[in-house]
């Protein structure tokens, strides 16, 4: 019998951004940001067989695995690559030395990420993954693949403006705050929840912490609704002594659980998957939940785009 794997859970970041270019016209002068149909970039991809094929670009190596269309809601998955063969993991076997993961000339490791676009809006939904491809290579492989001096591609993020209007009426399940910069905070005489935090924190002479507000094992299910808001309001009103802010929020259901980056001023998803031990995220499992968590979100998108249907 084989060993039985653990599950395990882990939670992706996912953000929002439209696909823009700009074309150069007769007079050779660049026009202005218009939306860029990256189904045009995917069929050249295939046409010019590019499919699964080590491409160089700078300083980088990427490929692309595969690309799928869902035609239930006109979606394209694109599954993408950043490959390495330098900073080689060790492997490890039970009462054995570890010894490194050979690699022959021909392979590399491959950090991935998963896309999803519509063509109508041209929203782009990118999956988060720090040793892969950022959105500034992602558009430079975008336009290297293009090969085309006349078209220059743009990925712009979808910003979010109002984080209030997304925390009302939502139960508060917890809050995570990273603080930073205690040096040069002054206590006020407003007695706020958040400065009966600061304030012993600079007392000991610190000058950064965290802090997480939880239920733990406790029967209630969410914390006091109008004194969390009054947090994230502080929060948001000191946001030079914080590093970072989430808050956990639930509908009144419990069924819509959601954690929102206080400071993450682009339009983001955080997708929870649980995965086996010693796999990795399949794409079409990616892809599903992306789908899935994109038509949640997609009404706000176009609003905030100002596109209609």
């Amino acid at each position: 019998m084989g060993e039985k794997r653990m599950e395990y859970k882990r939670t992706i970041q996912f953000r929002y951004f439209t696909v823009l270019c700009k074309e150069k016209g007769n007079d050779d002068k660049w026009g202005p940001l218009k939306t860029y149909d990256l189904v045009k970039w995917i069929a050249k991809m295939d046409a010019d067989q590019n499919l699964k094929k080590s491409i160089k670009f700078g300083n980088t190596l990427a490929r692309v695995e595969c690309f799928s269309h869902s035609k239930a809601d006109d979606f394209w998955g694109i599954h993408l690559l950043k490959l390495r063969d330098t900073n080689i993991p060790t492997k490890v076997k039970e009462n054995k030395a570890s010894e490194p993961v050979e690699l022959e000339d021909d392979e590399y490791l491959g950090e991935d990420i998963t896309l999803l676009y519509e063509k109508c809006s041209s929203i782009l939904m990118v999956q988060m993954n720090r040793f892969s491809l950022g959105i500034t290579k992602l558009t430079e492989f975008f336009n290297y693949t293009n090969d085309n001096e006349r078209i220059e591609i743009y990925i712009k993020p979808i910003a979010e403006t109002d984080k209030l209007s997304k925390l009302k009426n939502r139960n508060y399940k917890s809050i995570d705050i990273s603080f930073a910069n205690l040096d040069k905070w002054k206590a006020s005489n407003n007695h706020s929840s958040l400065e009966s935090i600061m304030n012993p924190i600079k007392a000991t002479g610190g000058l950064v912490g965290s802090v997480k507000i939880g239920l733990g094992h406790s029967r209630k299910s969410v914390l006091y609704r109008n004194e969390s808001k009054e947090m994230v309001e502080s929060i948001l009103e000191n946001k030079e002594f914080i590093k970072s802010a989430k808050v956990k929020v639930s509908d009144d259901d419990e069924k819509g659980t959601e954690i929102i980056d206080l400071f993450e001023e682009i339009y983001h998803d955080y997708i929870p998957f649980t995965l086996q031990s010693k796999k990795s995220l399949e794409y079409q499992d990616a892809f599903s939940a992306m789908r899935y968590y994109y038509k949640k979100r997609r009404d706000v998108l176009y609003k905030a785009i100002n596109y209609n249907n």
